[in-house]
């Protein structure tokens, strides 16, 4: 995840223009620098202790259920996922997975329970140590504190700053650790570099002893691994009604949290009990099988993740419901991608992830899950689990005003003219077109999907959704007697999300893009004030109200001041109730409808949006997804002088000054014309 310079942030509402422009490329820290240990206290008092490894657990017998199914409802149909018991074998036996030999490079970290400062004093850090050996720590004398245990691993890096408990929760361990341990048959040299934590929210220190504060708190010193393993196994059963021109085109592991944090915050939430990591972290697709890699029909893959737990959802009371619509924010799911050339089909078929029970979401740290997926036919009606891609051209007739920023409900679709532009003279985009002739360097010939986001920040659905392919985009963006000035048409279709944003991009013959258009999608309607009713303060009034009454979704406002009186420029206008591109507003009671509220980050220059934020920050740029729902490739170049046309012609690139240089010195009126600034 980089961290970018020279970002201006443009948040448009309530009546202000905030830029915020944003220094510092660094990349977030994803390894242990060297060790870091406490000063000692006179205050401390030596406690022996000694660890051991916990036996991981089998997510299909983690709530203490014993290995059969006898009873249990089970999915069949088109579409049959199961979680099934996971085999450790080893000489065709049944046995647990190989742990650590050893305790490498161990910290004891004791934290006050209300403000994280870190009480533990003395050297509590062994750089090996043999499982059940009796150490000493010294650690402070507490009726109630928090306990972290870590056993970094094997030739790991050590920790860095964990001086506070927040401090430990930013601490993650690099994904090369756990790409270099074989998820099957390990060898130990492998597995002694797997981390190992424990994490007692409950303790006390008394009499030179760690003790339980109750019944409820267990002190047992048994580290747990760090990492969950998955196993996915799928299967396509050609048979009557599943023909084998059927083919399985990618196998996607999505939704899985970027980084192995070693003490992930818990979120409290209402609808789903206790979660973590949060739903505003970073989230990607791990695993995307396509080509070669998927030689049969049937597979299995085996990959460490770092734990994804997402609660329950009571709605799911059957493997039938444990759809998108019933799952919690931010849930793993695989999904199976099936093509039928022939009849012009793709299906995606998405299993939600987690335990046993249909209702459990949860993919625990030092936990195996073994999921089977079986695909039986391509009968998608009334399966929630199976949704068909429509690779019918987009054909809109809903005709709207041409303008930078389009605004499009979830589940809609409009039409525009690509020519025209209602804020430019005569209503053309001058760019483009005096009004009367097209030259063939600005004539459109194609448009694609450019970039957009996802409806949930870094999880959830593209909010444009998927294209046919890199050529074929027409299912989402589609042209129309493009070259007819007058009457050409551009037609975007939305699927239904829960809203974001988008760009669309439009070239000529020649490959070259002639321009771009923003597609701010919400359920968020502003009505304008029907000036013709307004002769004095009190029809003003009313103008106002009725204004407020027609916006659906939010609403809109006016605001005291010289520019809202009689003789100023606002005083028969009103202003959205939000930021440009959010899709809240307001106070909202949970993260993810708070990151909505806060809209888009733009560029000094641009005249659409640039990136998106997912957890409110503005140290993301790995936010926008193509049309196959894979990062967008954004290019970062350094110049000196950047005309507005390359602005156009490349929508994709992020320029910054370069040598003291200017942005967009040919155009006055854009933003930040006068930064200079070097990387």
């Amino acid at each position: 995840m980089d961290r970018m310079k020279y970002i201006s942030q443009a948040y448009v509402g309530r009546c202000f223009l905030v830029i915020l422009l944003l220094l510092g490329t660094v990349s977030c820290d994803d390894y242990y620098p060297d060790a870091q240990v406490p000063v000692a206290s006179a205050e401390g008092v030596p406690v022996e202790l000694s660890f051991g490894f916990a036996d991981e657990e089998d997510g299909y017998t983690l709530a203490g259920r014993s290995n059969t199914r006898s009873g249990k409802e089970t999915q069949d149909g088109a579409f049959c996922t199961e979680l099934t018991p996971v085999m450790h074998t080893r000489g065709g036996e049944v046995a647990p997975d190989l742990q650590p030999d050893a305790l490498y490079k161990l910290y004891m970290l004791q934290y006050n329970k209300d403000t994280g400062a870190l009480l533990s004093s003395g050297s509590n850090y062994v750089a090996e140590a043999a499982i059940g050996q009796k150490l000493t720590f010294t650690l402070a004398p507490s009726e109630d504190c928090r306990l972290v245990v870590i056993a970094c691993g094997k030739d790991n890096p050590s920790l860095s700053n964990y001086n506070t408990l927040s401090a430990l929760n930013a601490q993650t361990v690099a994904n090369s650790v756990f790409e270099g341990i074989s998820t099957t048959g390990a060898t130990q040299t492998e597995m002694n570099k797997m981390p190992y934590v424990l994490y007692l929210e409950h303790v006390k220190v008394k009499d030179n002893k760690l003790q339980s504060i109750d019944d409820t708190h267990d002190a047992r010193l048994l580290l747990k691994r760090l990492a969950t393993k998955l196993t996915v196994n799928w299967k396509l059963l050609y048979g009557e009604t599943f023909g084998s021109d059927y083919v399985l085109k990618e196998v996607k592991l999505c939704q899985v949290p970027s980084s192995f944090r070693i003490l992930p915050a818990q979120e409290k939430t209402e609808e789903w009990g206790t979660t973590y990591p949060s739903s505003v972290s970073e989230f990607v697709d791990p695993l995307r099988l396509t080509g070669t890699e998927l030689t049969t029909a049937n597979g299995t893959k085996t990959i460490w993740i770092p734990a994804n737990v997402r609660g329950t959802s009571p709605k799911a009371t059957s493997p039938y419901y444990r759809i998108k619509e019933n799952a919690p924010t931010a849930a793993s799911y695989v999904e199976l991608v099936v093509d039928n050339s022939v009849k012009k089909e793709r299906l995606y078929y998405r299993a939600y992830l987690g335990g046993d029970a249909s209702t459990d979401f949860n993919l625990y740290e030092n936990t195996d899950y073994n999921w089977t997926l079986n695909i039986t036919s391509a009968n998608y009606r009334g399966d929630g689990c199976i949704q068909l891609l429509d690779q019918t051209p987009v054909v809109s007739t809903n005709l709207v005003e041409t303008s930078n920023c389009l605004m499009i409900r979830p589940g809609t679709n409009i039409s525009f003219n690509p020519y025209k532009h209602e804020a430019c003279t005569n209503g053309w985009n001058t760019y483009l077109t005096d009004g009367t002739t097209l030259t063939v360097d600005k004539t459109i010939a194609s448009v694609k999907v450019l970039w957009q986001t996802k409806d949930t920040g870094a999880s959830g659905d593209l909010v444009m959704g998927y294209v046919i392919d890199d050529d074929h985009h027409e299912n989402l963006v589609n042209v129309s007697d493009i070259s007819d000035k007058d009457n050409a048409l551009i037609h975007v279709k939305v699927p239904v999300t829960n809203g974001g944003n988008a760009v669309i991009e439009a070239k000529n013959s020649a490959g070259a893009t002639v321009w771009s258009w923003h597609i701010w999608v919400s359920d968020y309607v502003p009505a304008v004030m029907d000036v013709s009713k307004i002769i004095d303060d009190n029809t003003r009034k009313e103008a106002i109200t009725a204004a407020q009454n027609a916006t659906q979704g939010g609403m809109v406002q006016v605001y005291g001041g010289i520019s809202w009186g009689s003789s100023g420029a606002f005083y028969k206008k009103v202003i959205m109730d939000r930021n440009l591109g959010a899709t809240k507003a307001g106070m909202q009671d949970n993260l993810v409808d708070r990151v909505r509220t806060f809209g888009l980050l733009y560029q000094g220059g641009r005249k659409e949006p640039f990136f998106s934020t997912a957890d409110g920050t503005t140290n993301e740029v790995e936010t926008l997804y193509d049309g196959y729902g894979q990062i967008a490739k954004i290019g970062k170049i350094a110049k000196s002088y950047v005309p507005y046309q390359t602005l156009i012609e490349n929508p994709i690139n992020y320029y910054y000054p370069g040598g003291g240089g200017i942005l967009n010195s040919d155009n006055s009126s854009a933003w930040n014309n006068n930064r200079k600034n070097d990387l």
